[in-house]
């Protein structure tokens, strides 16, 4: 528990995610695109907020991390079969998630 929690905080010491960095405009076409990445962005973010922690991280460490299946089962206590399971349903689990925040939007 203690080396997932240390290799998760030394990676985003690393590179911190930010949803709302200002993006410089240079034509209206241009805004147009950088607001609907703006908007797809915060709507992944508000997705994954609704995963339980432990989900968020496998994912995170996974596709923001770009670890292998082999070193998130290491972190996270697991098999690696039982990572790659969660894995697909939680990318299930998350296209239902974006499917809601896209209706509401």
């Amino acid at each position: 528990m203690i080396a997932r929690n240390l290799v998760i905080d030394h990676k985003r010491q690393k590179s911190e995610l930010s949803l709302n960095d200002d993006i410089p405009i240079t034509n209206n076409k241009e805004m147009v695109e950088q607001l609907q990445v703006k908007d797809q962005n915060q709507i992944l973010y508000k997705s994954l907020n609704m995963l339980e922690s432990s989900e968020k991280q496998i994912l995170i460490l996974r596709y923001f991390e770009e670890l292998p299946m082999a070193e998130i089962a290491l972190i996270m206590n697991k098999n690696e079969s039982t990572i790659r399971v969660r894995v697909h349903r939680l990318l299930k689990k998350l296209r239902q998630n974006l499917k809601i925040f896209r209706y509401e939007h």
